[in-house]
């Protein structure tokens, strides 16, 4: 199973964050598609430090699928491990200060 495997490569002091969660992508996409989803993404510096998932990371995991796959990250306020989704990492979209699209194109429809 998945829970079992482990994947280590090169120097990761050498490698971003996100280089990490996209060389893991093949990965990630053959286990999903067997039915083996990946059930924790841990992305570690080459300190040892946990880091979330870089923006184009991110932006891989939620348009692959991948929503809710669990995420370790370290919490701000108390420096804890907190494991979230990545959907949290994408935070509330549209931004509560920006008006949704859906509300933006039917302004522009009435104004032709």
């Amino acid at each position: 199973p998945a829970a079992e495997e482990v994947l280590a490569w090169g120097d990761a002091c050498y490698a971003s964050p996100s280089d990490a969660v996209v060389r893991l992508s093949c990965w990630l996409e053959e286990h999903h598609r067997r039915g083996d989803p990946p059930q924790l993404l841990v992305v570690c510096d080459c300190f040892g430090l946990v880091r979330a998932p870089a923006a184009a990371a991110r932006s891989y995991l939620l348009g692959s699928d991948f929503s809710k796959l669990a995420v370790l990250v370290q919490s701000e306020e108390t420096k804890q491990l907190v494991e979230i989704t990545c959907q949290d990492l994408a935070g509330e979209w549209p931004p509560p200060d920006i008006p949704s699209l859906a509300n933006n194109d039917a302004a522009t429809s009435d104004e032709k």
